[in-house]
């Protein structure tokens, strides 16, 4: 009865064995009995091909005989430091196997109490876990040299909002030097109170989600007391359970900014006031309009014909070339009027509005015409600059080139030639025409049309002239002698291209 109790019991306990042995082989880690001189007297793992060497070759065999000198000899210290103290230890090493050459380990020896003289020791592959804290650590470095080497300010608070952490920019911007003076205050004590209100509304939204970036424009107090204009952008870490740990804050300095937005501001209120007198002079212009057409013509005609009526009344010569004289100074003050009727009356036209306008084009236009209305024929563009853009109505530049032709052809049948050339250095734009007219004219020879029509664009010519230093540029009309006919013109930066 006695032995068929003990090998009921016998047999329970190799079970009871079995079934530990089972259990420890499932560990994903390695896991060795070892004696206190460093012989491995036994393992389990559940992927046998973890193990260092095969595990029949490995049983009773000391560690200094598996492994190099220096790792057996901090394996073997280890374990009696483990005896001695009678608890856990842990080393973090590389392996020294070439077979997992670049793999990293984890070795925990725990005391065995009810066997003196063994220590188990629980071997981990640590590798992706040292992968990860590396790759963790290399963006933690990014994040800390992006923050702390930024141009612009930057600042870490906590939850709570107090200050954890500045760059050197933002120290800089508020004039502080001392880091610990600074965190001394909390973050609203830097701010305006007229925006304290503003900057916790957009804070509790970013908390509790409803935004995922804030920014305010902000008053921040600096280091003499005075107020610096800011623009604080706010974003957020949260933990695993949304909770808000850290909030981090780009803040720029808007000083700048803030001083031509007050000059814009002022410049502004200026052109509303400009505008306000340009609609007052448009509306005199067109006042001026209804009595130049209106007021003006009616005294004229009653003029030109009370002198005819006294021309035909006289008998003497010379009263007679006098009233001549009268109509013929009637004749063109009623000319001139009649231009500057038409002038005020165009001024809506697409002719009239500033626009970008290719001034070889415009000139090549302006010949062209000039032919077709006095018949003319020789005149020759010799020499013409790059593409020229002007911000300026056409009509003004037109009648300036019409004009300075004009003057060129004196006689009936000359050739002129021209050069419209740009100085870019200068800003200037240079028309030179070379006539052939002689000093003294042959009186048959006159072109009559030619000069007809330049007095008639006399005022138009006025007119342009004026155009061009109202808008700052200048223009000069030079004629050095009878075959010799320079305009220069220089437009402000903003009005060429």
């Amino acid at each position: 009865m006695k032995d068929e109790n003990y090998s009921l019991e016998n047999y329970k306990l190799r079970e009871r064995i079995l079934e530990l042995e089972s259990i420890i082989s499932c560990f994903d880690d390695i896991v060795f009995v070892v004696s206190s001189d460093g012989t491995i007297l036994d393992s389990w793992t559940l992927q046998p091909q973890e193990l260092f060497f095969d595990r029949d070759r490995i049983l009773n065999i000391p560690i200094e005989d598996l492994f190099p000198e220096e790792f057996a000899s901090t394996m073997v210290d280890i374990l009696e430091k483990t005896i001695r103290t009678k608890k856990s230890h842990q080393i973090i090493y590389q392996s020294p196997v070439e077979a997992f050459k670049g793999s990293w380990f984890r070795l925990k020896t725990r005391f065995m109490e009810n066997f003196p003289g063994k220590v188990m020791v629980v071997i981990s592959n640590i590798t992706k876990e040292i992968e990860l804290q590396y790759e963790v650590e290399m963006e933690e470095e990014k994040f800390n040299q992006a923050f702390m080497h930024s141009p612009i300010g930057m600042l870490l608070l906590d939850g709570r909002m107090r200050i954890v952490d500045q760059n050197r920019a933002l120290l800089e911007m508020l004039g502080m030097e001392d880091e610990k003076t600074f965190r001394h205050k909390g973050f609203s004590d830097y701010i305006h109170q007229d925006h304290i209100k503003e900057l916790m509304v957009a804070v509790t939204d970013l908390r509790l989600g409803i935004v995922h970036k804030a920014v305010v424009e902000t008053r921040v107090c600096t280091k003499n007391g005075k107020y610096l204009w800011c623009l604080i952008s706010f974003s957020s870490v949260k933990d695993q359970d949304g909770q808000v740990t850290y909030f981090i804050c780009q803040i720029q300095d808007l000083s700048d900014f803030k001083e031509i937005e007050k000059k814009l501001k002022f410049q502004n209120s200026a052109l509303e006031k400009i505008n306000f007198e340009l609609e007052i002079k448009i509306k005199q212009l067109e006042t001026i309009n209804q009595v130049l057409a209106h007021d003006l013509r009616s005294p004229l005609a009653n003029i030109e014909m009370i002198t005819e009526q006294l021309k035909t009344g006289t008998k003497s010569r010379q009263d007679r070339k006098y009233l001549d004289m009268i109509l013929l100074s009637g004749n063109k003050f009623k000319n001139h009027l009649g231009r500057m009727i038409d002038f005020l009356e165009s001024l809506d036209s697409l002719d009239h509005k500033f626009k970008w306008n290719d001034v070889n084009s415009i000139f090549k236009d302006s010949v062209n015409e000039l032919e077709k209305q006095i018949k003319c024929s020789g005149f020759n563009i010799i020499k013409q600059s790059q593409r020229t853009m002007f911000f300026f109505p056409m009509k003004y530049l037109k009648t300036l080139f019409k004009y300075v032709i004009l003057c060129s052809i004196k006689e009936t049948g000359s050739e002129n030639r021209a050069s419209l050339l740009f100085n870019e250095s200068e800003k200037t734009l240079k028309l030179h025409i070379k006539s052939n007219n002689q000093s003294e004219m042959d009186p048959y020879n006159y072109n009559v049309a030619a000069e007809k029509l330049k007095e008639v664009m006399t005022v138009d010519f006025f007119i342009a002239k004026h155009q061009v230093l109202s808008v700052g540029g200048s223009i000069k009309f030079l004629q050095p002698d009878s075959q010799n006919y320079i305009l220069v013109i220089k437009m402000p930066v903003n009005y060429v291209a």
